[in-house]
């Protein structure tokens, strides 16, 4: 068994004193890799979900490819967690289906 036929394991971390949730993962259908991040500040109490697409190994944090936003830590940390089975286990051509906005979708 190779590197690249392993299982992809869900990295998921809590940083900047719980700012921001981060899980890096890859999709079943594609394989393609995505990191789905949800952040806040100290100015706005909005919190921010995107998913951004890796390309070259690294995530383009000015392209996301869904984008979202509640206002509470738990709103959030659930709507992460959705979003985390959602980017891994569907196609990415039925994202926007599933209720969350799609950046550049029709």
């Amino acid at each position: 068994m190779t590197k690249k036929d392993k299982p992809f394991k869900l990295s998921r971390a809590y940083l900047n004193n719980g700012k921001n949730i981060s899980t890096k993962l890859k999709n079943t259908h594609t394989g393609k890799e995505y990191l789905v991040s949800t952040a806040t500040d100290n100015v706005s109490p909005v919190w921010q979900i995107g998913v951004l697409a890796y390309d070259d190994g690294a995530a383009d944090p000015y392209k996301p490819l869904l984008f979202d936003r509640t206002f509470s830590f738990e709103e959030a940390e659930k709507l992460h967690i959705a979003t985390e089975k959602l980017v891994a286990e569907q196609p990415e051509s039925d994202w926007v289906q599933q209720n969350i906005p799609m950046l550049g979708g029709k």
